[in-house]
């Protein structure tokens, strides 16, 4: 979970003060015409409020940083516009701990049978695998098992 994909190496934002966060470019990886700096989650949600929808990405290994996200959001009173998603199963299962009803989405390389198991036994909203990884048949059994399918890369 390093911001090399924006340009800044082996950096990790957990790493990162909020001031050096706010004075990366966090745009131009994708356009170079795009410079955008860091923003936080509290200014996100207090600019777009519930005018936009939220897929909120939970990276790095922090414990209870899945937890603290979802009560910031919570305290925007934002939960019914928000996924919380997430590589890691661990930072779902503490969001799901403390709040049943939370929107959870859970980032795979593939929908394997034990991935579909797991991630229905914790009440997942959305499956989110790879885009190579599923076909339209894959996706129409996973319909079946959650709310959402959000495929990525």
């Amino acid at each position: 979970d390093t911001l090399e994909r924006y340009g800044h190496g082996s950096v990790r934002a957990e790493e990162l003060t909020a001031e050096q966060f706010l004075d990366l470019d966090l745009g131009s990886w994708f356009d170079p015409a795009m410079p955008t700096p860091g923003m936080l989650l509290e200014e996100l949600l207090g600019r777009y409020g519930a005018g936009a929808r939220y897929a909120l990405e939970i990276k790095g290994g922090c414990p209870g940083l899945g937890v603290d996200t979802y009560r910031m959001v919570e305290a925007f009173g934002l939960l019914d516009r928000v996924v919380f998603t997430s590589f890691r199963l661990a930072a779902l299962r503490e969001i799901r701990l403390v709040a049943r009803s939370a929107r959870l989405g859970w980032l795979v390389q593939s929908p394997s049978r034990e991935v579909v198991e797991t991630g229905a036994s914790i009440g997942l909203f959305q499956l989110c695998p790879r885009a190579g990884s599923v076909s339209g048949g894959s996706i129409d059994l996973l319909r079946d098992r959650f709310a959402e399918i959000r495929c990525w890369g």
